[in-house]
């Protein structure tokens, strides 16, 4: 059996939660369709913790987590949640009982699922965006970046290009196989 993805379970995120300030209430809803699926309220009590509140099953939960601060390089700080179970720092937390990390729930991301042509093919793209951020299909310097940078980001496309084609072309390789196998039997059938 496959892992369950992260998209299987509703998130928490701390980008959603470092917007409000000591003392505020939040209210996080999750709607499939329109209809409210689900909602948990929590209290930003202090600087360092998070009150949860919700049901589940019809069992109400209400337990505290730790928030952490991270020092970020020109000032400020950075928040994060501390997993209730494994005490990891992370930037989400998956539902269940009790909203943990996406490691306790033994949770992959939904790439890990994809065929390695589909990765290879979304790298390309990405890379080709820093590149031809017009989408001219053309991939030209952006004004403002350096040569040097431009030339290896270039590199890394053509190389991530190759790999796609090359994944790709294995897969309608075994295709084109799967089909020729096919046919001296259709052929037969008649």
């Amino acid at each position: 059996m496959a892992k369950a993805s992260t998209e299987d379970y509703r998130q928490l995120k701390i980008t959603d939660i470092a917007k409000y300030p000591t003392g505020s209430v939040i209210t996080a809803r999750w709607t499939r369709g329109g209809i409210e699926q689900a909602a948990i309220r929590s209290y930003r009590a202090t600087e360092n913790r998070l009150i949860l509140d919700y049901r589940i099953n019809g069992e109400a939960r209400t337990y505290p987590v730790k928030l952490l601060h991270t020092p970020c390089n020109y000032g400020g700080s950075r928040l994060w949640f501390e997993c209730p179970q494994c005490r990891h720092r992370v930037g989400v937390l998956y539902s269940g009982r009790v909203f943990v990390c996406r490691h306790c729930k033994n949770l992959n991301y939904p790439s890990t699922r994809q065929p390695a042509a589909y990765n290879a093919i979304d790298k390309a793209r990405r890379l080709l965006a820093k590149i031809d951020p017009l989408d001219t299909g053309i991939p030209r310097r952006p004004k403002g970046m350096h040569h040097q940078t431009y030339e290896r980001i270039y590199r890394q496309w053509l190389a991530a290009e190759e790999k796609a084609d090359e994944l790709v072309s294995k897969k309608l390789g075994i295709l084109g196989r799967r089909l020729d196998n096919l046919k001296p039997q259709t052929a037969a059938k008649k």
